[in-house]
């Protein structure tokens, strides 16, 4: 007698829960499960308000019957998810539509009660403000600690922090001081550091663990904090060598605050410090020519959110602005510790310019609750002279333009050149036509072979054309960063038809658009002219001129 399997065609689909009751913080099961059916697409929840929500997977199942002559295969599907209450009180569980094998099948609502966790002997959960009172910007400090009777073994201990789960707050994890021992746990989806240690309370020792957050809101006002929950699995003492575990739900106590807003007389973005600001400055090179880049650094310490820092535009200072060019743009921040760190290329002026002058920068002191000025130390610079070479410095012959100056004592005391040997009535002694002839072409002679000279050492190019730079490529491949530096300005300036070559990297990333360049050949010929910049200047430098040298000729490629 055959026996004949055969799959059974009705299909159902039901939502279940493991409880109908639970505290506030504690998780439970909600399932989905498809009868009749092996597709394991994950159904859609809809956001439930006031519950987190957390997939945990799927499960098949088959169970086959045998009758009488034949026999039959149910399928089982089910999916599962973790639900944890975040507030107190009746939450509704939407019904959730399920598309089995192109048919939808709706689940059926159902509604949950959440209750107020109560104290449970040989436990304490307490939550602690560092201050009453904060000013706007400033960071709330909490402690959270949580004492446990010695001889207790818990496990799986899950926080429920309602200020944090709402938005209230941007939550932060301070880590706790070296030496201690240290727990990492999951918090709001952040890496939380609990720190062990044993504790004294109401008389009796307890076992402390215990973090802190550093909480940042955008509004003042009058703050009451719900009280947080703590759920965690107690062990229990079981006959045998098993250990049972059951999930305990424990209150802390409510906390408050207020946050008060800066005074009318605080400019926007200013700094916040809890006492003074340290402010420092330096720059480097501080011996430039009018036109070269020096790099200025500001360094602030001190600051309560370092990360928030804004330092103000250098432009807004009228003696930087007065004595330096400064580009739009400069370096990210870098931070040190609770240090922050700026970076600024500038470029002196004029040669009377002395030195940086000093910046004062203000910020709000929290403990004072006015504005104070924190100032930057004037830094010294020597602004070398410019010099200019002309033609006659090339003919060496001391002749000057205006023999009236004072500076005509330069040719009395000239004793080289053709003025040695003969002199100036001899040279130009028109009746010896021969010497005539012969100084004519000792000059002319002179002079072509310094224009030789010149030319063959200089690279030629027509920056109107893409492929000039490779021939300039070839006599750079083997030179030095200033050398390269100084070739790919002077390429760039020419081309854009600059001849003061004196154009930040900003600047020229200006120009190239102007002339038509995209904006990423542009940005990228930036960078390369600021890596050079400090390789040239900065002592402190890692970059490969000729990696750089080697992207600049394919970039020139896409000039237009």
């Amino acid at each position: 007698m055959a026996i004949l399997l055969t799959s059974v065609s009705a299909q159902s689909v039901r939502a279940t829960v493991d409880t109908s009751e639970v505290y506030v913080g504690e998780s439970f099961e909600y399932r989905i499960v498809i009868d009749g059916s092996t597709d394991s697409t994950v159904p859609e929840l809809p956001l439930i308000d006031g519950i987190d929500t957390a997939y945990k997977g799927a499960s098949t199942t088959m169970v086959s019957s045998i009758g009488t002559g034949s026999g039959s295969t149910t399928r089982t599907v089910a999916h599962s998810w973790s639900f944890t209450p975040r507030k107190i009180g009746q939450i509704s569980i939407p019904s959730v539509a399920v598309e089995v094998n192109g048919t939808v099948f709706y689940t059926k609502s159902g509604v949950i009660n959440v209750k107020k966790p109560e104290p449970i002997e040989g436990f304490h959960l307490s939550v602690e403000s560092d201050k009453k009172e904060y000013w706007l910007g400033e960071p709330v400090y909490l402690t959270i600690k949580w004492l446990i009777s010695p001889g207790i073994k818990v496990a799986s201990p899950a926080f429920n922090i309602p200020f944090i789960n709402d938005g209230s707050f941007t939550a932060q994890n301070q880590n706790p001081p070296p030496g201690n021992d240290v727990y990492k746990i999951d918090i709001a989806g952040m890496e939380v550091l609990i720190m062990q240690s044993a504790e004294i309370y109401d008389g009796k020792q307890f076992t402390s663990l215990s973090f802190r957050l550093k909480l940042i809101s955008d509004e003042a006002g009058i703050y009451n904090l719900q009280p947080i929950s703590l759920a965690f699995d107690l062990a229990e003492q079981t006959s045998g060598f098993r250990t049972k575990y059951s999930t305990k739900v424990i209150p802390s106590n409510a906390v408050d605050f207020s946050i008060k807003k800066l005074p009318e007389d605080a400019p926007d973005n200013i700094i916040l410090s809890a006492g003074k600001l340290t402010v420092e400055s330096s720059a480097t090179p501080t011996r430039v020519h009018i036109g070269d880049p020096l790099t200025f650094k500001i360094q602030i310490s001190g600051a309560l959110i370092p990360e928030k820092v804004i330092l103000p535009q250098l432009k807004n200072y009228r003696q930087m602005d007065q004595g330096f060019t400064i580009p739009e743009r400069r370096s990210p921040a870098e931070f040190e510790g609770d240090s922050v760190i700026f970076k600024q290329t500038l470029r002196v002026k004029n040669e009377e310019q002395k030195a940086i002058p000093s910046l004062v920068i203000p910020y709000f002191n929290t403990e004072t609750g006015q504005v104070e000025k924190a100032y930057t130390p004037a830094i010294p610079i020597e602004v070398l002279e410019t010099q200019i070479v002309t033609s006659e410095d090339l003919e060496n012959t001391g002749y000057m333009s205006n023999p009236d100056k004072e500076t005509n004592q330069v040719l009395t005391q000239n004793d080289s050149g053709l003025k040695h040997n003969y002199t100036v009535d001899q040279l130009l002694d028109t009746s010896d036509d021969l010497s005539v002839f012969f100084l004519i072409i000792s000059i002319i002679s002179a002079v072509v072979f310094v224009v030789l000279f010149i030319y063959t050492k200089q690279p030629v190019f027509n920056s109107s054309r893409n492929d000039d730079f490779s021939n300039i490529y070839e006599q750079l491949k083997n030179s030095d960063p200033r050398t390269i530096n100084r070739s790919i300005r002077d390429y760039l300036h020419k081309y854009v038809n600059k001849e003061n070559r004196t154009l930040t990297p900003d600047e020229m990333f200006e120009c190239l658009l102007r002339k038509g360049n995209s904006p990423e050949v542009s940005e990228s010929i930036r960078h390369c002219l600021a890596d050079l910049e400090q390789a040239v200047y900065s002592k402190n430098c890692h970059v490969e001129t000729s990696l750089v040298l080697e992207d600049f000729k394919k970039l020139s490629k896409a000039l237009v």
